[in-house]
């Protein structure tokens, strides 16, 4: 193959053994595959303490330092600084399954250019994990009910698992959908940085994903990290899909109301508040089961449901003030 590869990987406050675990599945998966002279550039997005350069074995490390700007500007300056012909970007939660890059190599001499991972839970028997499963198997039933060798267009765009925590393409095509970002936001550190450049990508050819392009994600594993995270995906899920047209705009446009009874319930009559609670776990764990879902899964579903939803609707408003506050200022 005569393609050249970069890796592109953003890192913030991440821990040193997260990243040690990223970087060695990739060696491993880089090692023996067909890319030409792959190269590892990290942006370090203003951690404390700097992250150092590490080892990567068979593979040239760079590290890119910069205040914190968010993923939308470290992935954009690891893209600019990289020299290859494809950058795979990838998350330092993201660990390559052995045989993927020789595999999708391959596919890619073969025309096919832009490939989004096949990303399973690293840890399956966390609750969180099994929550997770749950809401992905949901959203995107299309796909994860039967994993296969697919592709998809900006027609069924919103019916797959995407990302750019493992996600493959040529450089130029990525230089160019980051050019045409388009956020509610002024500050791109809560901007929906996957959602906007693989949309732009999907617009001009097909995104393709399989089981044989596979990695795992490190989830958070405590309440605390997960419901912070559930604040941050809230206000990236609104300003990634608060657009008529988008297939998840009603779930975005429903949570304001909801969320607003369910606030002036607990105030008024806390009792019911908690009755609420209870029954909307009970109804959270059923959806699970009628899905499908193994027991596992849909008692971790009910049971995180209800905080899950509460995070998830505080980032949905602060995605609302955030995009307020542009239009004010315009």
């Amino acid at each position: 193959m005569t393609a050249s590869l970069s890796v592109v990987i953003p890192v913030y406050n991440e821990r040193a053994e997260d990243l040690e675990t990223t970087l060695g599945a990739l060696s491993d998966a880089l090692l023996g595959s067909p890319w030409r002279d792959p190269e590892v550039v990290i942006v370090d997005d203003g951690s404390e303490p700097p992250i150092d350069a590490p080892d990567v074995a068979g593979v040239r490390v760079r590290v890119l330092t910069q205040a914190n700007q968010g993923r939308f500007h470290a992935r954009l300056a690891g893209i600019e600084a990289a020299t290859g012909d494809y950058v795979l970007l990838l998350d330092a939660r993201v660990t390559l399954e052995p045989s993927g890059m020789s595999w999708v190599a391959g596919r890619v001499a073969a025309g096919d250019q832009a490939w989004n991972g096949h990303c399973l839970m690293a840890n399956p028997e966390s609750a969180f994990a099994r929550f997770w499963n749950v809401l992905t198997h949901a959203s995107f039933a299309d796909y994860l009910d039967q994993p296969r060798t697919t592709s998809f267009s900006l027609e069924d765009y919103d019916r797959f698992p995407k990302g750019t925590g493992h996600f493959l393409a040529p450089r130029s095509w990525l230089l160019e959908a980051a050019a045409v970002f388009d956020s509610h936001y002024d500050d791109l550190r809560f901007s929906s940085d996957d959602t906007h450049m693989l949309r732009a990508i999907a617009g001009r050819d097909r995104i393709h994903i399989s089981p044989h392009f596979a990695s795992w994600y490190r989830n958070r594993e405590a309440l605390g990290p997960f419901l912070r995270h559930a604040v941050h995906r809230g206000t990236t899920f609104y300003d990634g899909f608060f657009r008529p047209g988008t297939r998840f705009f009603p779930v975005a446009a429903a949570s304001f109301p909801a969320s607003a009874v369910g606030v002036s319930l607990a105030l008024a009559r806390p009792r019911a508040a908690l009755g609420a609670v209870a029954g909307l776990s009970v109804l959270g764990a059923g959806f699970a089961r009628h899905r499908g879902r193994p027991r596992e899964e849909a008692a971790a579903f009910g049971a995180l449901l209800v905080p899950f939803s509460t995070a998830l609707s505080i980032g949905i408003w602060r995605g609302a003030w955030l995009a307020a506050s542009v239009r004010r200022r315009a």
